[in-house]
C-alpha cells in the first residue's frame, strides 16, 4: 500500500494501482519474449505477501478490512499473472488475455502478519482498515513487523492451488543483536518442512539476507544479516545465526540437540510432547 515512505514519495492508492497494473503488463510483456526466444525457459515473480488477519475474528467489520487489504495487496497480483484478472478495490476487474498463465513458478517473499481493524475515520486507514499492534505479539527491531513463522505456512499451502512450484526468495528479520533470529530460522523452516510433507511443491530456501545490507529507506538502521557488516571498515563477522544456518545446510536437519544449542526457549514448541 502507498505510504509516502519510498521515492516518489506519494501516498496515492489509485497511482499506486496504476503502477501495478503497468508493472503486470510489462511481466507480461516480458515473459512472452522470453519464451519466443528461449522456450524451455523458466520465467516466474517474486512479489512480497504480507498476512492479513482480523484484528477480531468475531467482528464482521475487521474480518471484511482484512480480508480486503489481502485482495488488493497479495490476491490481485496471483490473479493476473494465473488468470488474467486485474481487480479493484472498488469497479469491475479488468481481463487481459496476455497476462493469463505468465509464470511458471512463484517466488514467495514472506516476513510479517498484520492484524487489521475497522476504522471509517483514522488519518492511517486505508480502504477502512487500520494496521494494529497487539501488545502481546512478539516484533522485531523497530517494529518491522510480528514474527509469526506460521504464516509462511499458510501462504505455501495458499498458493500451492495455483499448481506451480514455489521458492521462498526472501524470508527474514531486521535483528541487530541476533537475538531473535535463531528461532526465527527454526520456526520458519519448520513451517517448509510441514508444508513438504502435505505434499505442497516448496522447491527452494533463500534467507533475507546473507549480509546487512543498505535497507531502502532506513538505511543501515535495519539489520538483516546472517553476517554483521560494519559499513565504515567493510568487515564482516558472522553472527550465531549464521552458524546455526550453516550447521542446518550441512546436516540438512533440525534436531532437539540443536534447538538446545541455538534457541532452547522453543524447544517445546518446535518438539512438542
Amino acid at each position: 500500500f502507498p505510504q509516502g515512505t519510498f521515492p516518489p514519495g506519494k501516498n496515492d492508492l489509485m497511482l499506486a494501482l496504476k503502477v501495478t497494473d503497468n508493472m503486470l503488463l510489462g511481466h507480461a510483456t516480458a515473459y512472452h519474449a522470453i519464451h519466443r526466444l528461449q522456450p524451455d525457459a523458466r520465467v516466474g515473480i517474486a512479489p512480497n505477501f504480507r498476512l492479513f488477519d482480523p484484528y477480531n475474528p468475531k467482528s464482521r467489520l475487521d474480518r471484511f478490512v482484512a480480508g480486503n487489504r489481502d485482495r488488493m495487496f497479495n490476491q490481485v497480483i496471483i490473479d493476473a499473472v494465473t488468470r488474467g484478472k486485474i481487480g479493484r478495490p472498488i469497479g469491475l476487474a479488468r481481463r487481459i488475455k496476455s497476462l493469463k498463465n505468465t509464470i511458471d513458478y512463484l517466488g514467495v517473499n514472506y516476513y510479517t502478519r498484520e492484524f487489521t481493524r475497522f476504522n471509517r475515520s483514522s488519518a492511517d486507514t486505508i480502504l477502512f482498515g487500520q494496521g494494529i499492534i497487539k501488545p502481546e505479539i512478539e516484533m522485531s527491531d523497530s517494529n518491522f513487523g510480528e514474527i509469526h513463522a506460521h504464516g509462511l505456512f499458510r501462504f505455501l499451502k495458499r498458493f500451492d492451488r495455483i499448481g506451480k512450484p514455489l521458492y521462498i526468495t526472501e524470508n527474514g528479520l531486521p535483528d541487530a543483536d541476533d537475538d531473535q533470529r535463531p528461532a526465527f530460522l527454526i520456526e520458519h523452516l519448520r513451517s517448509v518442512w510441514l508444508a513438504i510433507n502435505q505434499n505442497v511443491q516448496v522447491m527452494g530456501y533463500y534467507h533475507w539476507s546473507l549480509v546487512d545490507n543498505f535497507e531502502w529507506a532506513e538505511g543501515w538502521n535495519l539489520r538483516f544479516g546472517l553476517i554483521e557488516l560494519d559499513p565504515q571498515t567493510q568487515k564482516r563477522t558472522l553472527r550465531k545465526s549464521g552458524k546455526l544456518y550453516g550447521e542446518i545446510c550441512k546436516s540438512n536437519k533440525i534436531d532437539t540437540e540443536l534447538v538446545k544449542r541455538y534457541a532452547p526457549e522453543i524447544v517445546s514448541k518446535v518438539f512438542p510432547g
